[in-house]
């Protein structure tokens, strides 16, 4: 068998980066101020580095959509009762539902650029008589296929994926609710092919039905990924074990089980290592901030308030989101607890400096969208964190707080669910010590209340908007 090798590293680190440039381009021409996406990991990172180095990070903000957290440099919004977004229109929707202050939304999971195409004509450059590449959502899959069709080639796709973790083979685990919404029975994959799997793709119709024109999908074990992945590594390549996947191939036991000749000429695709973002992973992230508690922290700020543009002005229904205690009105406190969780400010800053920025924030009030937005999504993800902890048992839940009267969770403050999470993780054994002593501190917070109230809503809001014209 002749095998040729097209390695997507060649000309960057992962097949995702493809046309990154388009899909910021076609935003910008939109004036698009949320871009929503579902990713794993990749697509959505070179979209955020793209976005640094064009500068527009107060501009536009991501949102990942996810069934878990990522751990991701952005915003992220859990997907919740196991549902399946299908389309741009329903994950658009899902945004404008659950973030006060998102603007116009774009959804671009499903954005096939124009890069696909050209890269599609690279790799079929030599007509193969096969092609072989892992599947995850399978715009690059369509893309290849196209390329063939509109070229009158004979060569065929065989797509690789991860056994009964795919979007394509799950008729058993997907079914519809009395509202038409599309849900999925269950998913927790174990694939070490991560940035395959998935429970649902839009492309799934378009993928079966590249099997009538003589194209092959192949589900493949834990097994079959990594000795797929030692191979690529063998030929010096560097890949991640979804990036390698094309190299199921060369498995002799796979290619007589599909009919592939020892004479064919085979290109196998390495579509890439992944992003190295360990630097990113480094940086603290809101989410842990949020998890690790608000309370106990130095006070730290840090003003931006002359780089902020007119769209990122908050209403008074929005600013209504920085009431983190949910007794109607913004307190300074509120305020700036408000811009620590968003990542506006720094906690890391020496306490003097820190008392002096604060200070300024009592003296001139400032929320933005963008940081009412990223309380949003850490309430939210507050939510799903509680509902999995006590696996939606609300009557144990409201033994925790017998004085406060609700029916459902976004019934209740900021501050309230976040004393909530306390406890579960403490009744999860996480770090007891650390834990015992914060609920008895909250406690006595949640007793006193632990903001003073300096501004009401309204106040806030025709301070922060007379501020703005006269500047």
């Amino acid at each position: 068998m002749e095998i040729l090798v097209y390695d997507f590293n060649r000309n960057g680190r992962t097949h995702k980066s493809l046309g990154i440039n388009e899909i910021v381009d076609d935003a910008i021409a939109n004036g698009v101020e949320t871009i929503s996406m579902i990713s794993s990991g990749n697509f959505i990172r070179t979209l955020l580095s793209e976005i640094r180095q064009r500068g527009l990070e107060r501009r536009i903000q991501v949102v990942n959509l996810g069934n878990k957290p990522f751990g991701l440099d952005c915003l992220e919004v859990a997907i919740e009762e196991q549902r399946i977004l299908r389309d741009s229109d329903e994950r658009e929707e899902y945004v404008r539902e659950r973030l006060v202050a998102c603007g116009k939304v774009k959804d671009y999971t499903d954005f096939t650029p124009r890069a696909y195409a050209l890269k599609a004509e690279e790799i079929l450059e030599s007509q193969p008589d096969y092609v072989s590449l892992g599947v995850g959502s399978g715009k690059l899959f369509l893309a290849l296929r196209k390329v063939i069709e509109e070229r009158g080639l004979s060569t065929r796709l065989i797509g690789i994926l991860p056994k009964g973790e795919n979007g394509v083979f799950n008729e058993d685990n997907i079914y519809s609710d009395e509202h038409g919404n599309l849900h999925y029975k269950k998913f927790s994959p174990k694939s070490l092919a991560d940035k395959l799997v998935c429970p649902y793709t839009s492309f799934k119709d378009q993928i079966l039905e590249a099997r009538n024109h003589g194209h092959i999908l192949i589900e493949v074990s834990n097994r079959d990924f990594k000795k797929a992945n030692r191979r690529a590594k063998r030929r010096k390549l560097k890949a991640e074990i979804s990036g390698s996947a094309g190299f199921v191939l060369e498995d002799p036991r796979i290619r007589r089980q599909y009919g592939i000749s020892e004479d064919a000429r085979v290109v196998l695709v390495n579509t890439g290592r992944g992003y190295d973002w360990e630097k990113i992973e480094a940086r603290t992230r809101t989410r842990n901030f949020v998890y690790s508690g608000l309370a106990g922290l130095a006070l730290a700020a840090s003003l931006f308030v002359s780089s902020l543009i007119y769209q990122n002005i908050p209403s008074k229904e929005e600013l209504n989101v920085a009431d983190l205690d949910g007794n109607g009105v913004v307190s300074a406190e509120e305020m700036y607890h408000s811009h620590l969780m968003a990542g506006t400010y720094s906690w890391n800053e020496d306490p003097k400096s820190s008392q002096i920025k604060y200070n300024v924030l009592r003296e001139n009030p400032w929320m933005d969208k963008k940081t009412l937005a990223r309380i949003e999504i850490i309430k939210r993800d507050l939510e799903h964190d509680i509902l999995g902890r006590y696996h939606e048992d609300y009557n144990r839940l409201r033994r925790i707080l017998p004085d406060v009267k609700w029916h459902y969770l976004s019934d209740l403050s900021f501050n309230q669910l976040h004393y909530l999470s306390e406890v579960a993780q403490f009744e999860d054994n996480s770090n007891p010590e650390f834990y015992r002593g914060r609920l008895d501190r909250d406690r006595k917070l949640h007793e006193k209340g632990i903001n003073v109230p300096i501004w009401d809503v309204n106040e806030v809001w025709e301070r922060i908007e007379n501020g703005r014209k006269t500047k």
